[in-house]
Parts: C-alpha cells; sequence; structure tokens
C-alpha cells in the first residue's frame, strides 16, 4: 500500500482472521495495483480460505483497506 494508506481495518470476528492461512494484506495490496492501472476508486474480493470480505477504497489522496469477517455458513 502507498504511503497514503490508512492502514488495514478489520472488522468482525478477530479468530476468523488469525486462524486464516491467507494474507488478507496481500489480497489488499494486489486490489490496490488493480486499483492504480485500471483508475478505479474501489474494488473488493472474497478471501478463498475464511470467506472474508476484503474492501479496498480511494478517497481522495487516502487510500483504505476494510476486512470483515464471514463465517462459512454466510452467503457469498
Amino acid at each position: 500500500m502507498p504511503p497514503s494508506s490508512r492502514g488495514s481495518q478489520y472488522i468482525g470476528n478477530a479468530h476468523a482472521f488469525l486462524n486464516c492461512r491467507v494474507d488478507h494484506d496481500k489480497i489488499a495490496n494486489d486490489l490496490f495495483s488493480k486499483i492504480s492501472s485500471n483508475g478505479e476508486t474501489y474494488t473488493t474480493e472474497d478471501c478463498s480460505e475464511c470467506g472474508a470480505y476484503i474492501v479496498v477504497s480511494k478517497r481522495e489522496s487516502e487510500w483504505e483497506t476494510k476486512v470483515f469477517s464471514r463465517g462459512p455458513s454466510k452467503e457469498r
């Protein structure tokens, strides 16, 4: 993430994030690269392991990442 990033915010069940084998920050960085190259301001992706919903958005000069936990029984 760029220096103007506000950092990742994890929202929901911390146990699900800590037990996940997938690096959510890497997913967020890949999404940031996608936004930068396409000129978009917002994109999302689901974690294939724990089902977390990852949101990367641009707000003026700041970038923001939010990761919401979702259990395997939740609709994706």
